[in-house]
């Protein structure tokens, strides 16, 4: 019998026990039913602790990444707005902005705001002579293609400038484009560069043509980097084998015009054996021609890069 119930008994009945044997079976599923009961209540006891336990632990956890998730959120926003770069995303059905970066007042001139107000703003500073291509890319994007272009814009200070869009187009199940994520650099540094580097080498062209010497220019590989018209003629060589850029095709090409056309091959390796060694000399042809030939290395920041060739006709 349970010993709670025996205490209680004794201390009512005074240690009589009366001898009903319905009592006493009475009594006794009465102390078993208590002792489940005393079992059950400690395995829920026990259950809550751990539960309590677990929560806190989960709730412990819980906390730690809401900070870390808050500490990315902030370092993420710190990032979007103080790169120099634009990101920027565009709801295509509503044709609206979702988000532009801090970094468009930079490039464009404009706020964050200004942008936002004005929803074709973004089309409005595309340099008149340019729009083309922003048509060009909103066709393209339709069709699902990534794009990387350039353009020029009109700043707010009606400077001009050229940036560079790559942007990744959000097509629905459709087919329909539903949203664009790009970003914009500002390339106006290196396009101008560019452009004054075409224009030099616009000037070594004109120059190359003009003038009354074959030009060869070979690589420290040997491969034929730069040539003129002139070089093509005196050589009769065809077109396809200067532009081909191999060398040792154009040399076997001419040896069959020399007089000696074992000692011009040996001279030629040599020469690019001793990168250093310049030579003026001539070469004879079998047709009576006689051709002034100079070479010297092309030295760039005291590196070999190459080896340019003089052909004159001094027949």
């Amino acid at each position: 019998m349970n010993k709670l119930l025996e205490r209680q008994l004794q201390k009512y009945l005074g240690g009589l026990f009366p001898d009903d044997d319905r009592l006493t079976k009475l009594l006794t599923a009465v102390s078993e039913s208590y002792d489940h009961y005393e079992k059950d209540r400690k395995l829920i006891e026990r259950s809550i602790e751990l539960s309590s336990k677990e929560m806190i632990d989960l709730n412990l956890e819980l906390k730690c990444e809401k900070e870390e998730l808050k500490r990315a959120h902030k370092e993420l926003k710190t990032l979007f707005e103080n790169i120099n770069e634009v990101l920027f995303s565009v709801d295509m059905n509503a044709y609206k902005l979702i988000q532009i970066s801090e970094g468009c007042e930079k490039i464009y001139g404009y706020s964050t705001k200004e942008f936002f107000d004005e929803v074709n703003l973004w089309e409005k500073v595309v340099h008149p002579e340019d729009i083309r291509i922003l048509k060009q890319q909103v066709s393209d994007l339709r069709e699902g293609k990534q794009i990387v272009n350039q353009y020029r814009i009109i700043h707010k200070d009606n400077s001009i400038r050229w940036i560079e869009n790559k942007i990744i187009p959000t097509i629905d199940v459709t087919g329909k484009l539903i949203r664009m994520d790009g970003v914009t650099n500002d390339i106006t540094d290196r396009k101008n560069a560019e452009l004054e580097l075409e224009k030099s080498f616009s000037v070594i062209e004109a120059t190359l043509e003009s003038t009354a010497d074959g030009i060869l220019v070979v690589d420290s590989n040997g491969s034929i980097v730069r040539y003129n018209k002139k070089f093509l003629e005196l050589w009769k060589m065809p077109e396809e084998i200067a532009s081909s850029g191999d060398d040792a095709k154009a040399i076997a090409f001419v040896l069959d015009q020399l007089l000696d056309p074992h000692e011009f091959a040996k001279k030629v390796k040599n020469l690019y054996d001793n990168i250093g060694e310049i030579v003026l000399d001539y070469v004879h042809f079998k047709d009576g021609r006689v051709f002034e030939r100079y070479s010297q290395p092309q030295v760039i920041n005291g590196m070999f890069v190459g080896r340019v060739w003089s052909f004159r006709d001094v027949t």
